[in-house]
């Protein structure tokens, strides 16, 4: 049986429900959680009960907001303070968001809640918004408790920062409201005057009576032509001095010569006055204005939310509380369990459970262990944790984040550029077309001078340049922030349009259609560490002086973050160089016997321990996905073992560990060359290897190694590793199918891998066995065959192909990888996301199409309509300004659209 919470009114199965009895009315109530039950009694000791009356069938989001994690933050902290509490006339201000609002019950609850609250002296909550204004005296009450009142109740409160931008807007708009205020009263009895006029017309009105009905016109019209309309004469003179003419030129020219002509009609008794046309025309187009206005902030608070959650301050490991800002890299910083982790980071903790909510949008909890990252952005969930920053404030992945949102709102799709393009010369061709209505009417058409003015006033006012202008950038706007409530960052507004306008989407495969979390199916052992370790002991070969140096100057420098993507780089040749060069100098006997390694004697899933730590200790510093799979199954395979395996693993020490784009990587132990990657680096390397040895739809891992008086490679480990399709790949396929975008997978892997993957997702076009130049180079083609390309891969060995393609995604979780190769950022690493991503592009794509059109249409209808006198000048203002509003409200359908 279905029952709704007693408070919040969300329906649930009746035994999930807590019974209550009302010891009152002996009702019997039932409360979802917790929280709604306390929000109820609060309500009740409070007489406020009529909230649910006024509450009526809306339902509150109570138990979402309870439910989810709460940063712990310092409200005293002097960081708080400095930032977000302004001295007013003694009192502190705060502005904050509370979250949770569905209707006007929600405002005036808060509003009631927080009445109560001693000290509070002034309370403004905007319906709209959400957004609330408090005064509040400190020495009587504090933030913490104003927090804790509106928690109380299922609300929460976000704090932000009212100033820069938010100042700017909350000024423009209390000017907007001042000037709609005098319009609106001076309109309205202008109109009043009007009716008098009108009636003395049909009655009989003498001279005197009209010359002061038409002198309060005059005065009432005044103010609203200079007043009210001042910044459309600003922005009109702005304008031409910068050779633009736009919609503000055309309304004050149109108003101004009505109001010209009106005042020597009065003066002259030769005609009628439209002084009412005059302010009516300036009501419509700033009634018009103001609620674009509101749209765009609207639309840009959202943007504004990442830079809400940031921290503002850091604690070291000895509890000194310090500023974000102060954060140095290599310091050692202590989080505390509900705090946020405010810079990038090695953890230093034996282990820690974080929630990257903040950054992915999902809240499941993630386990790190010692040395690995951890990001800014994540919360400590059950305990304290201590790592080592390895970015300032500044550079670390929250603020990249928070800043690459800020910069796409300054950009806009080329298709804008186009629209202004139009707009700038439709303001041009409408005056032309006034001036030549005039004329026709005037002299040719022989009519008098009042007609012909009110036709070519009609033309000016009725076109609309600003529908035009508009098309774009709400729509645009609108659809950065659908993308980030979807866990989606476009980094600029142009990719909304390029993603929309791509033909070709390539797809690398493991990470991005594939799980990338690999499992171990098999290990193959050929020769094992054993005999590797006892042959590096038993040969005891040391390099001299100039097989050092060799080694230094040509292999490649220590990287572990990234492969070597350099065009000009040639691996092989360095390699090969590098083995000439010492087996030169050890005067290698040409005839030495290697024994065959290739012959497998064991297969199984279970290593000796000491062999088990070698390979950690080899593995667990590469980032390849392949490489972590391996190192996480040596480690974690048995949890027994797990300490001895790490103390262990410490005692081997590698050198010049490299990694090779598209291969595999280099290492060196003691006297050993230790090489691991695919078997088409192995055969590159010298290495035989069987068609028996090769096992189908599975990635596949070989470990060698060369002692350095040998000329060939003894093969020691293959590791078989079996991954799965993405949930939400499938789908993903068949919605770039339905929007005619080709799909193509650019993989490393071999071809029977890559082939059971390509059957099962209906793709037919695939290529196996790509280097990453050979991916980078096949994007270049399709672009130079006039394809538009996305690309789409794990951002490490594909980054020069994302590099190229017009739109490169790297999935990563919102890692450094991605931000460092995305034009589009997926937060959460999800298929689902990166299909909303290309939903969101094509739907702001065709709003903006339609906005364009709805303009074009608009005014080739109105135009003529007015030319031909069918339309007078209070018609013409408010129909002008009805298809502004119309593209206002077309763009934030965007906000309604399912995708």
């Amino acid at each position: 049986m279905q029952t709704p919470c007693t408070h919040c009114k969300q329906i649930y199965n009746k035994n999930a429900l807590k019974e209550v009895k009302d010891t009152d009315t002996n009702e019997t109530l039932y409360f979802c959680c917790n929280g709604c039950e306390l929000a109820y009694s609060l309500l009740k000791s409070c007489d406020l009960e009529s909230f649910y009356t006024k509450l009526g069938n809306n339902t509150l989001q109570t138990k979402q907001i309870q439910d989810s994690k709460n940063v712990i933050t310092n409200f005293n902290s002097i960081n708080f303070t400095q930032k977000y509490l302004k001295d007013s006339h003694g009192l502190k201000e705060v502005h904050f968001v509370i979250e949770g609002v569905v209707c006007a019950a929600c405002v005036w609850l808060n509003e009631q809640i927080l009445a109560k609250i001693h000290g509070i002296k002034e309370i403004k909550i905007n319906y709209t918004t959400h957004k609330a204004k408090i005064l509040f005296d400190p020495n009587e009450t504090n933030f913490q408790n104003i927090y804790d009142e509106i928690a109380k109740i299922g609300y929460r409160a976000i704090v932000y920062d009212p100033q820069d931008k938010e100042q700017n807007d909350n000024v423009r708009n209390r000017e907007y409201y001042i000037k709609l205020a005098v319009a609106i009263f001076c309109a309205m009895n202008v109109m009043w005057v009007n009716v008098g006029q009108y009636s003395g017309f049909f009655s009989g009105i003498d001279s005197i009576s009209s010359n002061i009905l038409n002198l309060a016109s005059f005065i009432l019209t005044t103010p609203v032509l200079f007043f009210c309309a001042s910044n459309f004469y600003k922005q009109a003179y702005r304008g031409l001095k910068n050779g633009v003419i736009g919609m503000e030129l055309l309304v004050v020219t149109g108003t101004s010569l009505v109001y010209c002509y009106s005042i020597y009609a009065w003066l002259s008794e030769s005609g009628h006055t439209y002084f009412e046309s005059v302010c009516m025309i300036i009501l419509f187009v700033l009634s018009a204005k103001f609620l674009e206005s509101l749209s765009q902030k609207r639309a840009n608070d959202n943007l504004c939310r990442l830079n809400a959650i940031l921290p503002l301050e850091a604690r070291k490991e000895n509890g000194e509380i310090i500023s974000v800002y102060d954060v140095k890299v290599g310091d050692t910083l202590l989080v505390l369990a509900g705090e946020m982790l405010c810079v990038d980071g090695i953890l230093l903790s034996p282990n820690a459970h974080l929630d990257y909510a903040n950054i992915s949008g999902e809240s499941l909890t993630i386990t790190k262990e010692v040395d690995e990252e951890v990001m800014a952005g994540a919360i400590a969930l059950d305990k304290p944790l201590i790592y080592k920053a390895q970015k300032s404030f500044e550079d670390s992945s929250m603020s990249k984040l928070a800043r690459l949102l800020k910069e796409s709102e300054f950009s806009t799709p080329k298709i804008a550029t186009t629209a202004f393009k139009i707009a700038g010369k439709f303001s041009r061709i409408v005056l032309s077309i006034a001036l030549l209505s005039f004329c026709y009417y005037y002299f040719l058409a022989q009519s008098d001078f009042e007609y012909a003015l009110l036709i070519a006033v009609s033309v000016i006012v009725i076109a609309c340049p600003c529908a035009l202008a508009l098309a774009t950038p709400i729509a645009s706007v609108v659809g950065l922030n659908v993308g980030f409530k979807n866990h989606i960052i476009y980094t600029k507004a142009d990719f909304l349009e390029s993603l929309s306008k791509a033909d070709s989407v390539v797809f690398d495969k493991t990470g991005t259609l594939t799980e990338g979390k690999m499992s171990i199916a098999n290990i193959t052992h050929y020769n094992g560490l054993r005999e590797l370790i006892l042959e590096s002991r038993k040969h005891h070969i040391k390099c001299n002086e100039t097989s050092q140096t060799n080694l230094k100057s040509d292999t490649l420098p220590i990287n572990q973050d990234r492969a070597y993507l350099d065009d000009n780089l040639d691996f092989k040749k360095i390699h090969s160089k590098t083995l000439q060069s010492t087996q030169a100098t050890h005067n290698l006997d040409s005839t030495i016997n290697t024994p065959n390694f290739t012959k497998p004697t064991k297969n199984t899933k279970t290593l000796p321990q000491e062999e088990k730590a070698f390979l950690y200790a080899l593995f667990k510093h590469n980032n390849h996905v392949i490489a972590k799979t391996i190192a996480h199954f040596l480690y974690n395979s048995d949890t027994a073992e797990q300490d001895p395996i790490k103390a262990l693993s410490d005692k081997y020490s590698f050198n010049d560990f490299s990694l090779i784009a598209g291969n595999g990587f280099e290492s060196y132990y003691k006297n050993t060359h230790i090489i691991g990657g695919s078997r088409a680096y192995m055969e590159k390397m010298g290495i035989i290897l069987h068609d028996r040895d090769i096992e189908d739809e599975m990635s596949e891992c070989f470990i060698a190694y060369k002692l350095h008086d040998e000329r060939q490679y003894a093969l020691a480990y293959k590791f078989s590793l079996k991954d799965s399709i993405k949930e939400g790949a499938k789908d993903l396929i068949a919605l770039l199918r339905k929007y005619k975008k080709k799909v193509i997978i650019l993989s490393g892997d071999r071809e029977s891998v890559v082939k059971k993957i390509a059957q099962e997702l209906h793709i037919t076009d695939y290529k196996h066995s790509q280097t990453p130049l050979e991916k980078a180079s096949f994007v270049q083609d399709l672009i130079t065959n006039g394809h538009n390309v996305v690309m789409i891969g794990d951002g490490l060995n594909d980054s020069l192909a994302l590099k190229y393609a017009q739109v490169g995604i790297a999935m990563g979780s919102g890692s450094e990888i991605a931000l460092q190769y995305s034009d589009v950022i997926i937060l959460n690493d999800s298929l689902k996301s990166l299909a909303n991503s290309f939903s969101i592009a094509h739907k702001t794509l065709h709003i903006i199409k339609g906005n364009l059109i709805m303009s074009l249409v608009y005014n080739a209808l109105a135009i003529p309509l007015a030319f031909f006198g069918f339309v007078i000048p209070l018609f013409a203002a408010a129909f002008m300004s009805l298809s502004s509003l119309c593209v206002v409200l077309n763009s934030l359908r965007l906000y309604k659209s399912r995708l």
